[in-house]
């Protein structure tokens, strides 16, 4: 049988990133393999002229070299004559005997020894990529746990062990339920919460079961609602949440609530047929339909029989998902909400580019090409924190003094908005 080489490189050169103070054209990139012949006397790569070389790649030759580990060094020459930093990545070099495989065995988390594992039926061949078998989990505990696969040729010789991850998780519908509890916004702890007048047996299937719950206590707001159940072996399921309004008079009656994207923002219009102590309208963004942050305010009329028109426009969208809500507060300081709208904004264009990004707060890299511009960094309610002149299409921002927490970076330039970032600061 023919020997069979197979090289495992661990090789990243999708990253490859050079800076200088000014920009210059790349005109020669070499590499070699393990030892320094000099610059300029390594092996060539096609010729390039450019600025920016982040998505080059290129094959090298490894016939010659040993088994093993090996080191790559990549370096490229400007034009200005001077010489990039040697880059160095490490991949390794396997030559393996082609052999059928007579072996197949599995075990999970501890190792029995070479063999004592547990078979698993396999053709002879040298290739068992498309195998599939199952794996017995019964004897398991709920959690992590790791599965181990590994075979053996006609020669004798053991592969690796590969490994895979993997989660056991704890079925409650395969047991009755016995009990059932509810509470409102906060938590009381397991037990405590308000019962659920289940009648008995339950059984293990709850998906059409409904119960009153009690809002006599609560005033008028948004609140969340909390649902769990106990099953026989004294196990708590998931704790599942709903939000609902408690409203007892409507302040203001709702016709219509619109949010459309327009541009690079995104215009919201509302209209209301009734208003009784209306005080004002606050605007409420957030990014995962959750956790809403105001963004700006506008007046409502006070009282009023007749159709009003209202709107507002958000200027600093994020790209992608934005959802949008309505919080009405009244004279005497009681709110309604409106519902939700989504709006999603393009995504596939990047004026800007921001890389460390989520930030410790030291600082954030820029990069653009539309310099001689301005970036302005925002809180989520729209309050400007700083402005930087952006010069070089590669610049450093400095975050110090900003609390952890997420804010909008807007691009300027002459005077019109041209992007919009999210920055993520985590201390």
């Amino acid at each position: 049988m023919k020997s069979l080489t197979r090289l495992y490189q661990l090789f990243l050169f999708n990253c490859l990133f050079i800076q200088v103070l000014q920009a210059q054209q790349i005109d020669s990139i070499e590499y070699f393999i393990n030892t320094d012949p000099g610059f300029g006397k390594a092996t060539g790569i096609s010729s390039i002229h450019a600025a920016d070389i982040s998505t080059l790649s290129f094959g090298i030759n490894t016939t010659a070299l040993n088994t093993g580990f090996n080191n790559l060094y990549i370096r490229s020459h400007c034009s200005n004559g001077k010489w990039s930093l040697t880059n160095r990545w490490v991949f390794f070099k396997d030559i393996v005997q082609a052999a059928n495989v007579s072996k197949l065995e599995y075990f999970i988390d501890t190792d029995p020894g070479f063999g004592n594992a547990t078979d698993v039926a396999v053709p002879a061949a040298s290739d068992i990529n498309s195998i599939v078998f199952p794996v017995t989990t019964t004897a398991l505990n709920e959690g992590f746990h790791a599965v181990f696969i590994r075979s053996r040729d006609n020669n004798g010789s053991w592969s690796i062990s590969s490994h895979f991850g993997f989660f056991k998780e704890y079925r409650l519908s395969l047991l009755n339920v016995k009990n059932g509890e509810y509470f409102f916004d906060t938590d009381p702890g397991f037990g405590h919460g308000t019962i659920i007048p289940f009648t008995n047996p339950v059984g293990n299937n709850i998906a059409d079961f409904s119960f009153a719950a009690d809002l006599s206590a609560l005033n008028n707001a948004l609140h969340y609602l909390f649902v769990r159940t106990l099953d026989s072996s004294n196990r708590w399921s998931i704790t599942n949440v709903i939000t609902f309004t408690k409203n007892v008079a409507l302040p203001v009656t709702w016709l219509s609530f619109t949010a459309m994207p327009e541009n690079k923002f995104v215009l919201l219009e509302w209209k209301t047929a009734f208003e009784s102590n209306s005080s004002r309208f606050e605007i409420e963004r957030s990014i995962n339909s959750f956790e809403f942050n105001k963004i700006g305010s506008v007046n409502a009329a006070g009282n009023s029989t007749s159709i009003l028109q209202y709107s507002f426009t958000d200027n600093l969208p994020f790209k992608g998902i934005n959802y949008y809500r309505l919080k009405q507060i009244d004279l005497d300081g009681l709110l309604t909400f409106s519902e939700i709208r989504k709006v999603e904004m393009e995504t596939n264009k990047s004026i800007f580019i921001l890389y460390n990004n989520p930030s410790n707060g030291t600082g954030i890299t820029v990069r653009t090409d539309n310099t001689s511009s301005l970036l302005s960094i925002f809180t989520f309610s729209g309050q400007k924190l700083k402005e930087i002149k952006i010069i070089n299409h590669i610049q450093l921002i400095d975050l110090s003094g900003l609390p952890s927490g997420t804010y909008t970076a807007v691009l300027n330039k002459e005077g019109s908005i041209v992007g919009a970032e999210k920055i993520v600061i985590v201390h």
